[in-house]
């Protein structure tokens, strides 16, 4: 009996100990998340879809094999904005201008606008969720869906967001 409580009971402490509310990446995000070369002001970080520069004090999860990257404050950092990427395709075969617009509709957004980051256009909305101010921007790229989502009451304003999205390259 006592040889199967054992393994139940290291097998619950490790799911427990797994499951921590933080904002800093875990280690196996930190060693899959690791920047290509270290610049004065962050980290530049490169995968298979993009290419950007991760400020001093936040941290990028990388899960591309899904399409979808997050840019975050590290705990401590007294910033509240994210930066959310998601890659949908290759056969999307919506309109950045339609998807923006439905979004604007469902939210009460803004007017959709085109906006150019880095050299590709965008078009974009502004709205709140779940009290949450935030900015979505669509593109497309060969059949590929571009979702950049600009999340938090100061996101607007933040020298982080706008460094990550001056340097961001969508390959």
């Amino acid at each position: 009996m006592k040889k199967r409580i054992f393994p139940l009971i290291a097998c619950g402490i490790f799911i427990i100990s797994a499951c921590g509310d933080s904002n800093t990446p875990p280690p196996a995000a930190q060693e899959k998340t690791a920047p290509v070369s270290v610049t004065a002001s962050g980290k530049s970080f490169e995968n298979d879809l993009i290419r950007a520069i991760v400020p001093d004090r936040w941290w990028l999860k990388d899960d591309s094999r899904i399409g979808m990257m997050m840019i975050l404050p590290e705990t401590g950092n007294p910033e509240k904005s994210g930066v959310y990427l998601k890659f949908e395709g290759p056969n999307w075969t919506g309109t950045p201008e339609d998807s923006i617009a439905e979004m604007a509709k469902n939210y009460q957004g803004t007017p959709p606008q085109s906006v150019v980051c880095n050299g590709r256009t965008f078009v974009q909305t502004s709205y709140e969720y779940s009290g949450s101010k935030q900015t979505m921007m669509i593109a497309k790229k060969d059949g590929t869906k571009i979702t950049v989502t600009l999340e938090g009451a100061e996101h607007a304003a933040s020298p982080a967001v706008r460094q990550i999205l001056e340097s961001l390259v969508i390959k």
